[in-house]
């Protein structure tokens, strides 16, 4: 996912960058204590070397990541700063950003990662603040607690996820889970468009709720059809009184035991490609749970998309894991004779034990390289799952 500048249209950034990318550089200087990275050009999985962010800290009471002239602004840059931030975190290091521009700062500000860093003006700025005598300690921290700290947490949680290889299928599950938590919400979903624009299930935190979305999908009607087509959030604490204008929805909706529901947009390069679904037992939400969990939403694109050129090709990878993933729960269910939920339940417990992500544990079961029996076993020692996937 990527940020191009104003006097450019995306499009015509992404021929210009194909055709002739200003190659990503990356110096460094330390001055008394403070590490100091300039980073130029345009980096990207093209130049690893350039986002390694691997001196020593030995010594380091400060790092400052200079991004004045960062002409272009992928996801597996955010991953690098991320990546940086995570080991300077294990030293009590604090990560400075300095001369953040506008390609970098909507991607921070979409996935919400843009408090994880100290942000300075420019490099000069930074130093002055890192070189000035450290003001007396807050006698009353907590006083300073808000509203958003619970969010806060929730997004430095997933965005951790980001980093390096992870399961696409668990990251989504995490984000819809934290995003339903922090705004209070009884249940969460999210679907997406496939190839033929049809709305598809990718994830959802439980039975009831992904009875729901596939009602909106097979029905065409409720909030996250209109979400979709409307390209704005659709939002309803009163599902009763909606019954005229989503009849079959509502209907079903309020016998789960809803009474409200919001969908937020999936937003990718100016289109809406899904919704972000919350489903509401009580009141209805506070104005600022709307503000995050668009965020919630940007942040699942980022996790969707990531930096792949082939958007649709990526989509349909992930619906296919899906598929994969509900009928691997599907079958351990009927051998341990038991709900899906349960199902997705051993799945997720065989992940763990194994250290493989959800999505491969399915793929193993569904291709035959493992057997309900073996995932339903006692765990006897250390288990190899072979290979990622079919296809």
């Amino acid at each position: 996912m990527c940020a191009a500048p104003d006097h450019k249209p995306r499009q015509s950034a992404a021929r210009t960058r194909r055709q002739g990318p200003t190659r990503a550089r990356c110096t460094h200087e330390r001055r008394a204590g403070v590490l100091i990275y300039r980073l130029t050009g345009e980096p990207d999985q093209e130049t690893p070397a350039a986002l390694a962010f691997n001196q020593s800290l030995d010594g380091v009471r400060a790092v400052v990541v200079d991004l004045s002239d960062v002409a272009f602004f992928y996801s597996i840059t955010l991953n690098a700063l991320l990546r940086l931030r995570r080991t300077a975190d294990a030293r009590h290091v604090d990560v400075h950003l300095a001369g953040v521009r506008e390609v970098a700062d909507r991607v921070l500000q979409v996935t919400e990662t843009d408090h994880l860093f100290v942000q300075h003006t420019d490099l000069d700025g930074a130093l002055r603040h890192l070189m000035a005598p450290a003001p007396a300690p807050d006698p009353d921290p907590a006083e300073e607690a808000t509203a958003g700290s619970a969010s806060n947490e929730a997004f430095a949680d997933v965005t951790q996820t980001l980093v390096d290889d992870f399961d696409l299928a668990d990251t989504l599950d995490r984000i819809i889970g934290h995003c339903a938590r922090t705004c209070g919400a009884a249940g969460a979903g999210l679907v997406i468009q496939d190839a033929e624009e049809k709305l598809r299930s990718l994830a959802c935190t439980d039975e009831p709720v992904r009875t729901l979305e596939r009602r909106q999908t097979s029905t065409g009607e409720g909030p996250c059809i209109d979400c979709v087509r409307a390209g704005y959030a659709v939002l309803t604490d009163d599902l009763e009184a909606d019954r005229a204008r989503w009849p079959r929805f509502a209907a079903a909706a309020l016998d789960a035991g809803f009474t409200g529901a919001r969908a937020f947009p999936l937003r990718h390069r100016g289109r809406t490609i899904g919704a972000l679904d919350l489903f509401d037992h009580a009141d209805s939400p506070a104005d600022d749970t709307i503000r995050i969990a668009q965020a919630f939403a940007d942040l699942a694109v980022l996790a969707v998309i990531q930096s792949h050129e082939d958007t649709g090709a990526h989509i349909a990878q992930a619906l296919r894991d899906r598929a994969a993933i509900e009928r691997a729960a599907g079958m351990l269910a009927q051998a341990a004779r038991t709900t899906p939920e349960e199902g997705r339940a051993l799945l997720r417990s065989r992940a763990a034990r194994t250290g493989l992500g959800i999505t491969a544990v399915a793929h193993a079961l569904v291709s035959g390289r493992t057997t309900s029996a073996q995932i339903l076993s006692p765990p006897a020692g250390p288990t190899v799952l072979e290979g990622r996937r079919d296809g």
